[in-house]
């Protein structure tokens, strides 16, 4: 299995503020470092398309290559500059604040012609703007026109587009000088509006995921369940998840209407950077998983079968918050461990104006 993470690494300031002290540490991140490493111990592998200032570490790219043979060969540039760069400061409650230090460069569609291939997963998950929804729709136009004339790929005889992860937040965000702002609304319903088209242009399986205040920013005061149904029917995705952090969060598919995902508790709570990024890599791979070892796509699966690949992504985000930066991620086994042993969350109160999915017992 072949996954593609197309977005620029990070260069993280991570400041905690637990028991009235303040912790600092530095850590290179970015959804493309979480969501690679996260599918390197699931067992896939990850290639990177990112762009990179001459202040990054060599040595990490390097450990990534030789210790988890995650491929940063072919897609990763150096440019002049320097590389993105956030601060991001957790208070007492968990609450993050976001400063942007250093924008970075901007990826094109010349930087992914040559290298991003024809993989089975592809997540568009731009940081700091790097790249727009139009990049997008272009790039899966590239891609649906490569299928056309070539035959399915051996790997993967179920589908010949690759399934598409994308994440709200890194088209949400716009900039004011260090200020990390949300756009307006208007802008991002357009936005979706592109994002949601890839469906039907370039007959990707598109899963969405987004958390509920973001959700929120762009449909106005809405339950979770609410957000993700709204958000599928509308715009055309395939799947939307959104998140509540530690409290869970509801999926939304045809096969299950809207359900409660829980997350399982983890041993302790470190750092929850990253957890997100985990949790998509997660649901997307499980759910390829699923469809290959039932020869069948993966809107052929059933609602129990989307579901659990729901709380396979939960679990392995709940390793994530476990350790500092970019660590703590654990292969399948230990993944379905936690799903099938471990404390779910239960699922909050809420209106009941969706239908939602009740699981075979």
């Amino acid at each position: 299995m072949d996954a593609v993470f197309i977005g620029n690494f990070v260069n993280d300031v991570i400041v905690i503020t637990k028991d009235g002290r303040e912790t600092s540490s530095v850590a290179t991140g970015g959804s493309v470092t979480y969501g690679s490493l996260a599918a390197s111990t699931y067992g896939v592998t990850p290639r990177v398309i990112s762009i990179v200032g001459s202040d990054f570490p060599p040595e990490f790219l390097a450990r990534l290559k030789d210790e988890h043979k995650i491929d940063v060969t072919s897609g990763i540039r150096t440019c002049d500059g320097k590389t993105t760069s956030y601060r991001l400061h957790y208070d007492e409650a968990g609450k993050r604040t976001l400063k942007l230090e250093e924008k970075g460069h901007e990826i094109t569609i010349a930087d992914v012609e040559g290298s991003i291939g024809t993989p089975d997963a592809l997540f568009f998950v731009p940081v700091a703007a790097e790249f727009d929804d139009q990049f997008v729709l272009d790039a899966m136009t590239l891609l649906a026109s490569r299928a056309k004339s070539s035959p399915p790929h051996a790997s993967s005889s179920s589908h010949r587009t690759p399934v598409v992860g994308l994440d709200v937040q890194g088209f949400l965000r716009t900039f004011e000088g260090k200020r990390v702002l949300t756009r307006d609304r208007e802008v991002m319903l357009h936005k979706l509006k592109v994002l949601g088209s890839v469906a039907a242009s370039a007959g990707a399986f598109v899963i969405l995921k987004t958390e509920h205040g973001e959700a929120e920013a762009i449909l106005g005061p809405m339950d979770p369940a609410s957000c993700a149904k709204e958000l599928r029917t509308r715009f055309g995705f395939s799947i939307v998840s959104v998140t509540m952090g530690g409290l869970g969060g509801y999926l939304s598919s045809e096969a299950t209407g809207e359900v409660y995902v829980p997350t399982f508790t983890p041993r302790t709570v470190t750092d929850e950077t990253g957890c997100g990024d985990t949790f998509l890599a997660g649901l997307v791979l499980e759910l390829l998983h699923q469809a290959q070892e039932a020869k069948c796509t993966i809107a052929g699966l059933s609602g129990d079968g989307v579901l659990y690949a729901a709380k396979m992504g939960s679990a392995a985000a709940s390793f994530c918050v476990e350790s500092l930066g970019p660590s703590g991620f654990q292969s399948r086994d230990r993944v379905a461990e936690r799903v099938r042993d471990g404390t779910p969350t239960q699922e909050p109160a809420r209106p009941s104006s969706v239908t939602v999915y009740k699981p075979r017992k």
